[in-house]
């Protein structure tokens, strides 16, 4: 996003989550990242308590990208469960488990584990 700082220039454009307990996925997209260099009035006007509120934006946003019908939307996370073991112990509910080996066989979201 940013080539002046080489390597270090890089960003972040998609999130996914997972909430394991809910098995509850969502995304966050940020797209409409731009170098900007500030001037004193440009702090003085955008940088203010009455224009942050109105969520007003600078520019229009490069795009509002969503994800338009399941089919479409991003599989779980890998979780690398052995990955840190000290700082963490990943444990699956069986139904959650199930949904995840289908999901990674079938290569698309599974929705329901096991019918027993």
């Amino acid at each position: 996003m940013n080539p002046q700082l080489g390597e270090k220039g890089y960003s972040g454009q998609i999130f996914v989550f997972w909430d394991l307990e809910q098995d509850l996925l969502s995304y966050d997209l940020h797209d409409a990242h731009q170098v900007r260099d500030w001037t004193a009035k440009d702090l003085e006007v955008f940088f203010n308590p009455d224009f942050m509120r109105r969520v007003w934006f600078v520019a229009p946003l490069k795009s509002q990208a969503t994800v338009p019908v399941p089919e479409e939307f991003f599989l779980r996370p890998a979780l690398y469960p052995d990955k840190f073991p000290q700082e963490r112990t990943v444990t699956l509910p069986s139904p959650l488990k199930e949904r995840f080996e289908a999901q990674e066989e079938s290569r698309q979201l599974v929705f329901t584990g096991s019918t027993e």
